[in-house]
């Protein structure tokens, strides 16, 4: 049997996975299914009620979405990319503030525009529909044996993204795609899979990278190529001033991100690690830079060892989580597919009490921007940037260990380790 840290020439379908030690039964998965559907239609319900004037005053990432889609109906999209015109078309429109600088690419704005067509809770429920669909069918098809246990693990990212209404989930799905094609050959499906998930660029450049490590030339090719000509279809779509209004949107962002302005403990970032614990932006963004350096250093060097393709696209996927400093919680659906990818080596190789402790460090890593933001939201919590951001923390302990278990021998039986 191949190691996992090993060269792997088969990427032929996977062979059926060891049981998940307990933390997959099918009551587990009922039980976050529902959890799953009654977080929805609760955010369903607000969403509509706030429609006709008989809700609160709380504001989605949709409607942030969705009223990028109503400047675009109104010949006004430039003022999505200034901080102050949209948050006062915002405080105008949807009568609420929310602090969210839009700096998303063109090919975002096809979806932010189809949205802006339809009334907030519809296209809620449709941008929903469609990125749980994509990430479960994709999860699905790439690990068969493991879309249970990926589910389990990264539950409260996804219950994020419900909440939220953010894309996560349809990134993650995108990406999905992106991966299968490259470990079974299917480099048109693949390419454009990995295309698409250019409405968030950052995020697809680990898999970007991976695709040329592996020599995945044609699959790389066909990504750049749908990244172009959807470029060039929105830019025609919605017009060429975006190319001067983005990179001034993200460089205001980044000022934002400098004076403290984002929820730090909602961010996955070692630079919001750094400034949640008082260290300075400049500090913060150095300590940043040195992870990201050695991240891009260990994608190399697992590409030299020609460790397996599933290792390699599973550093790659979480990649951009590590390196970027804007990096949020709804992100974290990613981690996901890397663990659909890893699930069957972590299984064989792992014992009972560590599986639980990886279970508890990617809930914490997932999910402690849920009740952080809670206590941000209560009228005498304070600044919420004085909540302390660990999810970067976990992270990096939980890539030790797993490199750890992923490194021992497996059980000559195939049964797991004692």
């Amino acid at each position: 049997m191949i190691h996992p840290l090993a060269p792997d020439h088969a990427p032929a379908t996977p062979a059926p996975a060891p049981p998940a030690g307990g933390l997959v039964t099918g009551r587990t998965l009922l039980v976050l299914c529902l959890a799953c559907l009654a977080v929805a239609a609760k955010t369903l319900v607000d969403l509509y009620l706030k429609s006709v004037g008989r809700g609160g005053p709380s504001t989605t990432d949709i409607e942030t979405f969705w009223l990028v889609g109503w400047l675009i109906r109104q010949g006004r999209l430039a003022e999505a990319y200034d901080a102050t015109a949209f948050f006062a078309v915002q405080a105008e429109v949807l009568q609420t503030e929310s602090f969210m600088p839009y700096t998303y690419p063109p090919q975002f704005n096809f979806l932010t525009a189809a949205m802006g067509l339809l009334p907030v809770w519809l296209a809620y429920a449709l941008m929903l529909a469609a990125g749980l669909a994509l990430y479960a069918v994709a999860l699905r098809r790439l690990s068969p044996g493991q879309a249970g246990f990926a589910f389990v693990m990264v539950f409260p990212a996804i219950l994020v993204n419900i909440r939220t209404g953010q894309n996560g989930l349809l990134l993650a799905g995108l990406l999905a795609l992106a991966v299968q094609g490259l470990l079974a050959g299917g480099a048109w499906r693949g390419g454009l899979a990995l295309g698409l998930a250019a409405i968030k660029p950052h995020m697809a450049l680990g898999v970007g990278a991976a695709a040329l490590l592996m020599g995945r030339w044609r699959l790389a090719a066909v990504a750049l190529a749908t990244g172009l000509v959807t470029l060039g279809a929105a830019l025609l779509a919605f017009g060429t001033d975006q190319l001067h209004l983005i990179p001034a949107a993200t460089a205001e962002a980044m000022g934002f991100l400098r004076d403290g302005a984002y929820p730090l403990h909602r961010m996955v970032s070692v630079y919001a690690l750094f400034r949640s614990l008082g260290a300075s932006a400049d500090l913060a963004m150095a300590a940043q830079a040195a992870l990201a350096v050695a991240v891009l250093a260990g994608l190399a060097l697992l590409a030299l060892r020609r460790a397996a393709p599933r290792v390699l696209l599973a550093a790659a996927l979480t990649a951009p989580l590590l390196i970027s400093p804007y990096a949020y919680d709804y992100d974290m659906a990613v981690a996901g597919i890397a663990l659909a990818l890893l699930g069957p080596a972590l299984m064989a190789r792992s014992r009972p009490a560590e599986r639980i402790a990886l279970l508890a460090g990617a809930w914490i890593a997932c999910g402690w921007g849920i009740p952080t933001a809670m206590i941000a939201a209560a009228p005498d919590a304070g600044q919420a940037a004085d909540l302390p951001s660990i999810q970067a923390g976990v992270n990096l302990l939980m890539l030790l260990a797993m490199a750890r278990i992923l490194s021992r021998a497996e059980p000559a039986t195939g049964g797991q380790p004692a």
